[in-house]
């Protein structure tokens, strides 16, 4: 299986009022094809930090979204200085930065801003709302205007002494006395963010200490089309490869989802080498797939198994011991009877096999998802979990952990299950104990009767 081909990246500058701003762009933006616009924090720039917007371009960029990011002036390589930074100014830039990306889109882009570039796109997607998609903020700094007007300080730094140095100087790096006079003078970051309609999906940590969670709480209750998601124990940054990974798969799945097939069904023509997403009607069928997994093991991406996989899959059931003490062996005169089971499996618009692969392509796990409605539970649905399966060498590298975050973070959540839900053998106890470390509970006792099939059913055509 080839591994495929990194994104294009190309440098990017846009006028404003005669100062350049700069960025880059991952992947190629083409008119009807979907497109993302990054947007930093305050002393950040459009790499973000410890590579953030790195990470979620190029994940966007695999699974056939266009990334865009700046450095806005005074920042980065960006014209200016940070002296001479002004929020309303970057409100402004942003503004400028999704009106150029929607026109070479040629419509909507998602928004996916941090911090202050999350308070600043808020403000400016209610400006434009016609040309946002969707907007994602990550732990929106609203507590800006209550730091300078409440608490006299800017990031920390107290404004008193600001003003007898001429200068707030925050590790080195010299902001005007402009940015927190304009604040002042008044600057309303939340009355006009209800201006736009769209889907907004707010997260925020609990352990952020530079802004307080309940900053993000109020975004969630004050835009109309908002979801709220507080996490346990996140930080500002979102300092972790974990935390990070839950990030950019939730994020796949929410511009999948507002973007429907326009960003998982593009035509293989269209994007030369790229699986084609939407290739069945799999539950997953709305997704951006693949999407990397953070795993011990570099380059892990998830996507749907297909025709190719049969192979592999047939040797990782084999190398499985309790699957092989049932029957699933790797043997050529067993072939037809898993490419049937695929051909349903892929046929079912209620399932999708799902497989991992490392950095060179290599079939390494996989897992089968199934949406259930029901009527219990006020009509809930779940997403069952099944035959989760690492290959023997590499149960110990986080690949399992990944699939099943994601999974919980991402797949369940877009797809609207109440709950997601898996057995597991009742010999397997090193399973049991690998899910109750995720947090699933040992909430039923499960019962079986076999019945033995003389052939399986056919594919349907």
């Amino acid at each position: 299986m080839d591994r495929a081909a990194a994104a294009r990246v190309a440098p990017l500058a846009l006028d404003h009022g005669g100062r350049i701003i700069r960025g880059w762009e991952h992947g190629t933006v083409r008119p009807g094809a979907p497109a993302a616009l990054l947007v930093h924090g305050f002393s950040d720039s459009g790499t973000g930090g410890h590579g953030l917007w790195v990470l979620v371009a190029r994940a966007l960029a695999a699974s056939g979204t266009a990334a865009r990011a700046y450095d806005r002036l005074g920042h980065g390589v960006s014209d200016g200085d940070l002296a001479d930074v002004r929020l309303l100014d970057e409100v402004d830039q942003v503004t400028e930065m999704i009106r150029a990306l929607a026109q070479d889109a040629g419509g909507p882009v998602h928004v996916v801003a941090h911090s202050l570039g999350g308070v600043e796109s808020a403000l400016a997607a209610a400006r434009v709302p016609e040309l946002v998609a969707s907007l994602t903020l990550w732990s929106p700094a609203g507590v800006v205007v209550d730091d300078i007007t409440e608490h006299g300080r800017v990031m920390s730094v107290p404004l008193a002494v600001a003003r007898e140095r001429g200068v707030v100087d925050i590790a080195g790096m010299g902001l005007g006395l402009g940015f927190p006079d304009e604040v002042l003078a008044g600057v309303d970051v939340y009355g006009p963010v209800s201006g736009y309609p769209g889907p907004v999906d707010v997260v925020h940590g609990t352990a952020d200490e530079i802004v307080p969670v309940a900053y993000g709480a109020r975004y969630g209750e004050l835009m109309p089309g908002a979801s709220f998601t507080p996490v346990e124990g996140a930080d500002h940054g979102w300092s972790s490869v974990d935390l990070r990974a839950m990030l950019v798969a939730r994020l796949l799945a929410h511009v999948a989802r507002v973007s429907g097939s326009s960003a998982s069904g593009a035509s293989e023509s269209a994007q030369p080498g790229r699986r084609a997403a939407g290739r069945n009607g799999g539950v997953l069928a709305p997704f951006a797939l693949p999407v990397p997994l953070a795993a011990r093991v570099p380059g892990v991406l998830l996507r749907r198994a297909d025709a190719a996989d049969l192979d592999a899959l047939m040797t990782l059931l084999a190398d499985d011991p309790v699957s092989a003490s049932r029957g699933d062996r790797a043997d050529a005169a067993d072939a037809d009877l898993y490419r049937s089971a695929l051909a349903r499996i892929v046929a079912d618009p209620a399932n999708d096999l799902l497989v991992a692969t490392d950095a060179d392509g290599t079939l390494v796990a996989t897992m089968q998802l199934t949406l259930i409605p029901g009527m219990a539970r006020r009509g809930a649905s779940r997403l069952q979990v099944e035959a989760v399966r690492v290959r023997s060498d590499l149960r110990s590298s986080g690949i399992g952990g990944a699939m099943m975050r994601w999974v919980a973070d991402a797949a369940a959540p877009a797809l609207g299950a109440a709950l997601v839900q898996l057995t597991s053998g009742a010999a397997r106890v090193d399973a049991h104990r690998f899910y109750e470390r995720l947090g699933y509970a040992r909430s039923h006792v499960g019962f079986k009767l076999g019945i033995l099939a003389a052939t399986p059913p056919a594919p349907a055509p």
